[in-house]
């Protein structure tokens, strides 16, 4: 039938990687059925035969599609550079599933926050406080762009006083 199809079970999991659940057991363990599906939905990682939870090019595939299924990679492959980028620079967040040695990598850490600031928590402690990795004028933005979404919850006065703040912090900081 249908579930033993390559063809079918291909275009399938194209459209919704999720499909993989109907596939015949040998497809299942097919990589490029695989890699297909986790292409279309990096989640899809969690039902995938184990095996394919080790393999580099799967794991770079659901990745860059959904950065957090860096969870279902074994020890090795959360070491390795660059499945961690491509995980980090879908998602940020992803930063805190790498190894150790990773969230202390300046390349990484820099891709995770311009994905995401608030990746920088999940930094090792040394880079955490590093200032090139701290970006006040943006983080300056995106508080102006908050606030501005708060138009009519927020006063005049108040915008005025945050704002003033913020260009107050922003004078230190170059001075």
């Amino acid at each position: 039938g249908f579930k033993g199809d390559r063809e079918v079970v291909l275009a399938a999991v194209s459209q919704n990687g999720y499909a993989i659940y109907f596939a015949s057991p040998e497809l299942k363990k097919n990589k490029e059925v695989v890699v297909a599906a986790v292409t279309q939905n990096g989640q899809v990682l969690s039902i995938a035969s184990p095996e394919f939870k080790n393999d580099r090019e799967v794991m770079i595939a659901a990745v860059s599609q959904h950065g957090m299924a860096l969870y279902f990679a074994d020890e090795e492959l959360r070491r390795d550079r660059d499945v961690v980028l491509a995980a980090v620079a879908q998602n940020g967040r992803a930063l805190s599933i790498a190894s150790p040695e990773l969230r202390n990598d300046k390349k990484v850490v820099l891709a995770a926050v311009v994905q995401n600031p608030e990746a920088l928590e999940y930094a090792s402690e040394e880079l955490r406080y590093d200032p090139s990795l701290i970006d006040p004028i943006g983080f300056a933005r995106r508080r102006l762009a908050f606030f501005a979404s708060m138009e009519g919850k927020l006063s005049l006065d108040r915008l005025g006083k945050i704002g003033g703040f913020i260009q107050g912090t922003l004078n230190q900081r170059e001075s």
